[in-house]
């Protein structure tokens, strides 16, 4: 049996201590070990215990000894960790010990350089600890070596090393073993492939600064040009000072006028001169070997290793095609120039092409690259230049809806007289003779939004008194309104051409003060939002389609035969089923407009039997309530369930934002769509913006969200998110 005593500190408590963790570790053929020392120094005495120690067997799959050792070196370093955070002592410091030379000039090289196994645990172990504190042990020294070596007797004696730890770590620091490592025959074996030959070329490479930044430049056929321009510059300024001429005299001898464009060859010396700076910075190695020797082989870690490059006499890094021996074929065709994908002059390049097709024709844009260029993974760099083209941005920018929202309090208000929420809408015009002359004359529709009824009247023009008038003789036969809704005159969807010019005519405002009372209101939707008013807009619509199936639009009548057309089309729509009415189960006859305002589909219910008893009013009125609320529940239980689902928008988006900017959708065409910038977002009643006033440069207009895409205007730069 063996014992071990509590306390760690039996010459002096842990307060006035020095205390210094020593983690040693050893491997062997079979298993590798690592023990943890406390080392408690005083000014007149040094103890070192035993903290802990684990050990484990070699992995079934044999490796090498450095690779062990490295295993071992793992298991060090986390079992140091798990001391210290185990223990609440102050810990002066802790070092590591290990008796192999290659692992140790591992851990102070770069783990990249390495293999995957050694960079992994080099890894890890530059991260846990300190590899300052790494030291070389001599193997007679290391204790964990009576862990790792098979031994017929094992020495339990607390005086043994295994629990006293080695005698140098009660001397002096100045005593223990020197940290300068030997030369490790194997600390070379774990190199990558090709990495004495990258370090050796970093030695050479360097890259100079180009005489113009390229990424100040957004397209290519300027950039080009820049660099030719700089080149011709650059020899004119030089030629002359050859000659004992200064920059001075140069300005003024110089006869520009003489060439006052860039000549072919210029602008061929500027594209070569780019071509050459991107692959001399992406291509650096390759550019290296192949210019040393052109029948350089590249290694298999290459990119250009499957193209079989080679350097042209323009010092330009091309592809060795197979079409050497057809005469048909262009140079450029046969041996194009390979261009590093993931480099700003290659986007640029791709972005000329795009818009030399007009940003479509886009497989066209791709053949034209592959016949001058290869370029690895050129259909997606392709699609990222698209997606960030702004011109294509504009073309596909599309409005986002927000959440189709929850209906007005006018469409859900049951148990109220009809027509106590009024939509407005004018159709029309219509042709009327009176005398020998014609007239317009336009039409009127009074669509109550609760119990979809419509009322319909004849306008005699479209000036605000005549409004004025049509109002007045609807309120007169079905009672004043509690809201009145309309759109503004400049979202009609009616077709004529006379009703929109005449429409522009009426003053909103006017009738707007004129029918609002205490107990009445009106209330206009945005512009261009049919939607909203599409209570009232699809009652035009079948007013017309039942119009129409009597006369044409060129028919000409008398007033009074277009004031009894009206009527009878008002009758007809107001028969129309406000539900699906199934043959098979129906008990009863659907539910119509007509059954609220006539308590029947047409209106021609045979008279009742009356007795002396109906003369009591109080017992009618009790009757006609009975009528009335029995088609309210109707329809309650088959109308209303038909309007719970929403038949669109139904994923919440991004609400459009002040100072986003934004093109407006109009019946013009798209190129002609005006663009703007928010001034003001408007909030509906649920918090959804669902419209916005928009600032052009013709004025600001206030639009529904439906109608306004948001542009995405942030510069990116082409071919961003990609290295160089």
């Amino acid at each position: 049996m063996v014992e071990f005593p509590r306390c760690y500190f039996n010459l002096t408590s842990s307060d006035s201590s020095k205390v210094q963790l020593h983690v040693f570790v050893d491997t062997s053929e079979t298993a590798y070990a690592a023990v943890a020392y406390f080392r408690i120094a005083t000014e007149n005495s040094t103890e070192v215990v035993l903290v802990c120690s684990k050990t484990k067997v070699a992995p079934l799959r044999p490796i090498s000894i450095p690779r062990m050792e490295l295993l071992g070196t793992v298991l060090g370093s986390r079992l140091g960790n798990s001391v210290a955070k185990a223990h609440e002592l102050k810990i002066e410091s802790t070092h590591y010990w290990s008796d192999s030379k290659t692992v140790l000039l591992w851990l102070l090289g770069d783990p990249k350089a390495y293999k995957q196994f050694v960079m992994f645990r080099v890894g890890e172990i530059q991260e846990s600890t300190d590899v300052s504190s790494w030291k070389y042990v001599p193997s007679k020294q290391n204790i964990p070596d009576l862990a790792t070596k098979w031994s017929q007797q094992p020495d339990f004696n607390p005086s043994s090393p295994w629990f006293t730890g080695p005698t140098f770590l009660n001397q002096s620091p100045d005593l223990w073993p020197s940290n300068q490592l030997p030369p490790a025959k194997d600390s070379d074996a774990e190199l990558r492939q090709n990495n004495e030959i990258k370090q050796q070329l970093a030695v050479h490479i360097f890259e100079k600064d180009p005489i113009v930044n390229y990424r100040r430049f957004s397209k290519w056929e300027r950039l080009f040009s820049c660099m030719a321009y700089v080149n011709r510059f650059i020899n004119l300024v030089s030629g002359k000072r050859l000659t004992g001429t200064s920059i001075k005299q140069t300005r003024l001898n110089a006869n520009l006028d003489e060439v006052p464009y860039l000549t072919k060859s210029e602008l061929l010396w500027g594209q070569l001169i780019l071509y050459h700076l991107a692959q001399s910075q992406t291509f650096s190695l390759e550019y290296r070997l192949l210019s040393d020797n052109p029948h350089f082989i590249l290694p298999k870690s290459s990119s250009l290793r499957s193209m079989s490059p080679f350097i042209d006499e323009d010092k330009t890094i091309r592809m060795r095609g197979r079409l050497e021996k057809m005469t048909l074929v262009s140079n450029t065709s046969k041996n194009p120039i390979i261009m590093p994908k993931a480099h700003y002059i290659t986007a640029l390049i791709v972005d000329w092409y795009h818009r030399k097709f007009k940003h479509a024709n886009h497989e066209t844009v791709i053949n034209e690259i592959f016949q001058t260029y290869h370029i690895p993974g050129l259909r997606t760099l392709f699609r990222t230049i698209r997606s960030q083209c702004q011109t294509c941005k504009v073309q596909r920018a599309r409005p986002s809806p927000p959440e189709m929202g929850s209906l007005p309090t006018a469409r859900l208000s049951p148990y109220t007289r009809p027509f106590s929420y009024v939509g407005v809408d004018f159709f029309g015009p219509f042709l009327v003779t009176v005398g020998r002359r014609t007239e317009k004359r336009y039409g009127v529709v009074f669509t109550c939004l609760t119990c979809r009824a419509i009322h319909v009247e004849v306008g005699h023009s479209l000036t605000m008194n005549s409004c004025v008038i049509v109002i007045r003789n609807f309120i007169a036969r079905r009672g004043y309104p509690i809201q009145f809704f309309s759109d503004n005159g400049t979202n009609l969807k009616a077709a004529e051409k006379e009703l929109r010019e005449a429409y522009d005519q009426i003053n909103f405002s006017g009738i707007q003060t004129e029918f609002t009372t205490p107990h009445t209101t009106w209330e206009f939707i945005p512009p261009g939002s049919p939607h909203m008013g599409g209570a009232w807009e699809r009652m035009v619509r079948s007013i017309k389609t039942t119009l129409y199936q009597i006369i044409s639009p060129d028919t000409k009548m008398t007033d009074e035969k277009l004031n009894n057309l009206l009527v009878e089309v008002e009758s007809i729509v107001n028969s129309r089923p406000l539900t699906y009415l199934s043959l098979d189960t129906a008990e009863q006859e659907a539910h119509t407009p007509n059954h609220f305002l006539l308590g029947s589909t047409s209106g021609n219910k045979p008279p009742g039997v009356f007795e002396e008893t109906d003369r009591y009013v109080r017992s009618s009125w009790r009757h006609s309530q009975l009528l009335a609320d029995k088609f309210w529940k109707r329809w309650v239980a088959e109308v209303l369930p038909t309007l719970t689902r929403r038949t669109n928008w139904f994923d919440k988006t991004k609400p459009i934002e002040e100072g986003d900017v934004v093109i407006i959708i109009d019946p013009s065409p798209r190129l002609c769509w005006p663009k703007g910038v928010v001034v003001k977002a408007v909030l509906a009643k649920d918090g959804q913006v669902r419209s916005a006033i928009v600032r052009t440069a013709s004025g600001e207009y206030h639009r529904q969200a439906a109608k306004i895409a948001v542009l995405d205007v942030r510069r990116e730069d082409k071919g961003a998110g990609v290295a160089e």
